[in-house]
C-alpha cells in the first residue's frame, strides 16, 4: 500500500454489511440508527469508496492554528440546540425564535443537532475555547439576547482589531507612535509628519520616493473613453495628465480616492506620536477654515527608533514605520475635492516646529451616499488541480454562497440570498460553466457580505444534510436576531456605532462576514465528513463596489503567485485575473488547500445596474 498525503491518514476496515457509523460504512438496507460521534466526529457518515477525509482533530487544529476570535455565534447556536434537545422551554425572546426554527427541522437534522452536541462535549478543552471561550453551556441557563449582543460586540471588536491593527487581542485603544523628529537647519518645505498611504494606496510622500513608473496602476488617475470596433464597443484607457485633481508627479496624476460621506479613511505614515492628532479638511482651492475631524491614532511601537548606517546612528522615518490614523468623513461635509492633512500637537520640546506639526497636503474626493444598484454573479468554476489522491476518482464539489446586504444603520436585509451548486466527476484541468446571480438589492446599501464555502463532498444526500439545510437555518437565525444584536451591542461599549465612529466603518462590515464564516467552519469541523477546499469571505462597502465597477479606476493587480490572505479554514486565496468594462468588473479568484493538495478557481462578475 502506497499512500501520499499532506494531512491525516484515515483507514476504514469494515465490510459492506457493517453498521458501524463511526467507521463510515453502513448498508443502505439497514434501518437508520441514531448518529453518535465517533473518533472522527462525523455525525454524517462518509460514503463508501469516497476519497479519504480529514479527521475532526485535523479540521479543528487548522482553525486553532489560525487563532480566530472565539465564535459567539457558534456558541449561541450550540447552547440553544443543547437546551432544545433537552426539552427545555424557551427562556427568552431570542430562544423563542431559535426554538421555532428548530421545530421545523427535518428528523434527520434534529438527530444531527443531537450528535453535534455530543461531539462538542467530547472535545478537548483546547478546542472548546474556539466556541466563545468560557461561555456557559449549562442547559438550565437560557440564551439571552442582551448577553449575546454584548458578547458579539466584544467578538466583533476583536475581529476589527485583527483587521485594522494586526492583532485580534489588541484593545481598541489609542496609542502614540514613537517620536522620530530631528532638528533641521535652514528653510524646510517638507514635513516630518508624513502620510505614506491612503486606504492602502501609496502617496507622493512615500519614503523612499517613488518615480511615476513605480506606482501601481490603481495608484494613478485613469481616464477611459469608448470607441466602436466594428459592432463592439472597446475602451481606450490612459493615465490622466495635468491638470490633476490632486497631486502631479512630472506629467502624471496620482489617484484621488472617492470616499462617501459617513464612511472611514485609513492613513498610514510616520510621526503620529500623539493620540490628540486630528485630521483637517478643506475644499480644494478655497481659503476658508478647515473642518477638524477627530482621529483614532494607533502608533507603531515595534519598529526600532534608530539604526546604524556607516557607523552613525540615524532615525528610522521611512515607510518601514506603520503609524496609523483612522477617521470618518462627516455626514455634513459637502461633496467635492478636499485637501487634507494630519495635525499633531508638538510635544517634542523642539520650539522650531511651533505648537503643532502639519503633514504635507493630500487629496480625497468626498461623494454623497450612493444610490447605485449592483449585482454579483458567477461565471465559471475551474478545477486547476483536484484533490489528492487523484487515483481514487474524480472530485464531487459542493459550493454554497450566502450574501447579506448591510444598510446604513447596520441592519441586515431579511431576504435570504443564497446559491448552492454541485458539480460531479470533476477532474484536474476541467472547467464548468456556472452562470448564477448570487447577489442583488433593491434599496441603497452601505455594504454587502458574501460568504463562499466549497467542499469535496461524499454524496448528494449527505451534502444536503451536512451543509445546505444547516447553513440555511443558521443564517436565517442570524438574520432574525440581528436587530436584537445590533440594538444591544452597545451594552459592551463596543457597539456598531461606536466602532464606526472610531473610523473602523469598513472593517465592521468585513468583521461581520468573518464572524459568520467562522461559525460555519466550526460546525462543519464538528460533524461533517466533507473536506473544505474553497473558502472566501468577501465584504464590500458601497465605496468598494462603486470603485470596482468604475471603468476609470484601474482594476486591482492580479498575481497568481501571491496569497491575498489565508482563511480560518486554512485555504489560501489568490487573485488570478482581473479586468473591467463599462460598469462591470470581473475577477478570477483561486482557492488552494495544501491539506487536500487542491486548487480551484471561481470567476465572479460585479455589475453596476443603476
Amino acid at each position: 500500500m502506497n499512500i501520499e498525503t499532506t494531512g491525516d491518514i484515515n483507514i476504514y476496515n469494515c465490510g459492506k454489511s457493517s453498521g458501524d457509523k463511526d467507521c463510515g460504512c453502513q448498508d443502505s438496507n439497514e434501518p437508520e440508527q441514531e448518529p453518535t460521534p465517533g473518533p472522527k466526529g462525523t455525525c454524517v457518515p462518509a460514503s463508501t469508496g469516497s476519497k479519504p477525509k480529514q479527521s475532526r482533530h485535523r479540521k479543528l487544529e487548522k482553525l486553532f492554528k489560525n487563532k480566530p476570535v472565539p465564535s459567539v455565534l457558534a456558541a449561541t447556536f450550540l447552547r440553544a440546540s443543547k437546551r432544545f434537545a433537552a426539552g427545555k422551554e424557551p427562556g427568552s425572546q431570542l430562544e423563542s425564535v431559535i426554538f421555532e426554527k428548530f421545530r421545523k427541522l427535518s428528523p434527520g437534522m434534529k438527530r444531527l443537532l443531537k450528535c453535534t452536541n455530543q461531539s462538542f462535549d467530547a472535545l478537548p478543552s483546547k478546542y472548546r475555547k474556539l466556541f466563545a471561550g468560557g461561555m456557559n453551556f449549562d442547559v438550565n441557563s437560557p440564551v439571552d439576547g442582551n448577553t449575546l449582543a454584548a458578547s458579539f460586540g466584544l467578538e466583533l471588536a476583536g475581529i476589527v482589531s485583527g483587521l485594522a491593527l494586526g492583532n485580534t487581542e489588541a484593545p481598541l485603544e489609542e496609542r502614540p507612535g514613537k517620536m522620530r523628529l530631528y532638528e533641521e537647519s535652514g528653510e524646510v518645505f517638507e514635513s516630518q509628519v508624513r502620510i505614506f498611504k491612503i486606504n492602502g494606496l501609496r502617496t507622493y510622500d512615500n519614503i523612499p520616493h517613488l518615480l511615476p513608473g513605480e506606482f501601481l496602476p490603481e495608484e494613478l488617475q485613469q481616464h477611459c473613453t469608448p470607441r466602436m470596433n466594428g459592432e463592439d464597443v472597446v475602451w481606450d484607457c490612459s493615465i490622466q495628465t495635468p491638470p490633476c485633481d490632486g497631486i502631479q508627479i512630472d506629467s502624471t496624476c496620482l489617484r484621488v480616492l472617492q470616499i462617501q460621506n459617513g464612511t472611514s479613511v485609513t492613513l498610514e505614515g510616520v510621526n503620529f506620536f500623539d493620540v490628540n492628532a486630528t485630521v483637517q479638511l478643506r475644499l480644494k482651492q478655497t481659503y476658508g477654515s478647515y473642518t477638524e475631524v477627530d482621529a483614532f491614532v494607533y502608533g507603531d511601537v515595534d519598529t526600532a527608533l534608530t539604526e546604524i548606517i556607516s557607523g552613525n546612528e540615524q532615525i528610522i522615518s521611512d515607510s518601514r514605520v506603520h503609524d496609523k490614523i483612522f477617521f470618518t468623513i462627516p455626514q455634513t461635509l459637502p461633496p467635492g475635492i478636499y485637501e487634507f492633512m494630519v495635525t499633531v500637537p508638538n510635544t517634542s520640546g523642539i520650539p522650531g516646529f511651533g505648537d503643532s506639526i502639519n503633514s504635507n497636503v493630500q487629496f480625497i474626493e468626498v461623494v454623497p451616499p450612493s444610490t447605485a444598484r449592483f449585482q454579483v454573479a458567477t461565471d465559471q468554476l475551474w478545477a486547476r488541480k483536484e484533490t489528492s489522491p487523484q487515483s481514487w476518482g474524480s472530485d464531487e464539489v459542493g459550493i454554497k454562497i450566502n450574501c447579506i446586504s448591510i444598510f446604513d444603520d447596520m441592519s441586515m436585509d431579511r431576504q435570504t440570498q443564497e446559491v448552492e451548486k454541485k458539480f460531479g466527476d470533476v477532474d484536474s484541468g476541467e472547467t464548468r460553466v456556472w452562470q448564477d446571480l448570487v447577489f442583488s438589492h433593491s434599496r441603497p446599501l452601505a455594504g454587502m457580505i458574501m460568504s463562499v464555502i466549497g467542499f469535496e463532498i461524499d454524496g448528494d444526500d449527505a451534502y444536503e444534510q451536512q451543509i445546505t439545510e444547516w447553513t440555511d437555518i443558521f443564517v436565517d437565525i442570524i438574520k432574525d436576531q440581528w436587530e436584537i444584536i445590533s440594538a444591544a451591542a452597545s451594552a459592551a461599549g463596543v457597539g456598531f456605532q461606536t466602532l464606526t465612529s472610531l473610523g473602523f466603518w469598513g472593517y465592521v462590515i468585513v468583521g461581520i462576514g468573518v464572524a459568520i464564516t467562522l461559525a460555519i467552519d466550526l460546525f462543519v469541523a464538528l460533524w461533517a465528513p466533507a473536506d473544505l477546499i474553497i473558502e472566501d469571505n468577501l465584504a464590500f462597502s458601497v465605496n468598494d463596489l462603486v470603485r470596482l465597477t468604475n471603468i476609470n479606476v484601474p482594476a486591482p493587480v492580479a498575481d497568481s503567485d501571491k496569497t491575498l490572505y489565508t482563511t480560518p479554514g486554512d485555504i489560501q486565496v489568490r487573485l488570478m485575473m482581473a479586468g473591467k468594462t463599462a460598469n462591470q468588473y470581473t475577477e478570477e479568484r483561486g482557492y488552494i488547500s495544501e491539506d487536500e493538495d487542491s486548487w480551484y478557481n471561481i470567476t465572479f462578475r460585479y455589475t453596476r445596474t443603476a
